[in-house]
């Protein structure tokens, strides 16, 4: 699999952890009120075509009313190749998602414990993220 090269696409950055083998692509949009939701729903589109098994994706939702980040953490345990991925909006200017993707074929029980360290890497992102001062939107109504 060769990485996209953020070069190639504006708006995306990758980050790479070379001894896991997995690299977590991520994407940023600018949206409006006016396009957000079709969006939305292309990321929850992509989200179900790369999982075999949609029904057993789950999803932890974040909420930081001060900092305007709202997220959703997605869990696709019966995705070996892409386990992870999640989202960050403010609901009025910017879109964020990204997607862990694994660099090698394996069961998805042998990667688990690679996995969940890397939840926990996403979880931290999530719940620190902040937008930039100048681009911070209001609240969604």
């Amino acid at each position: 699999m060769e990485y996209p090269r953020e070069k190639d696409r504006t708006g995306w950055i990758n980050l790479y952890y070379p001894t896991l083998e997995a690299g977590i692509y991520c994407s940023y949009l600018s949206v409006t009120p006016a396009t957000i939701r079709a969006v939305e729903e292309e990321s929850y589109a992509l989200l179900y075509r790369q999982t075999p098994s949609p029904q057993r994706i789950t999803e932890q939702t974040y909420e930081n009313r001060q900092t305007n980040v709202y997220a959703g953490l997605y869990v696709s345990p019966a995705s070996p190749a892409s386990p992870l991925q999640f989202v960050l909006t403010d609901g009025q200017k910017h879109f964020f998602r990204g997607t862990l993707v694994y660099n090698r074929p394996a069961p998805a029980d042998s990667l688990a414990p690679v996995t969940d360290y890397l939840k926990a890497d996403l979880q931290e992102l999530i719940q620190s993220f902040q937008w930039e001062k100048s681009h911070a939107a209001l609240p969604p109504a």
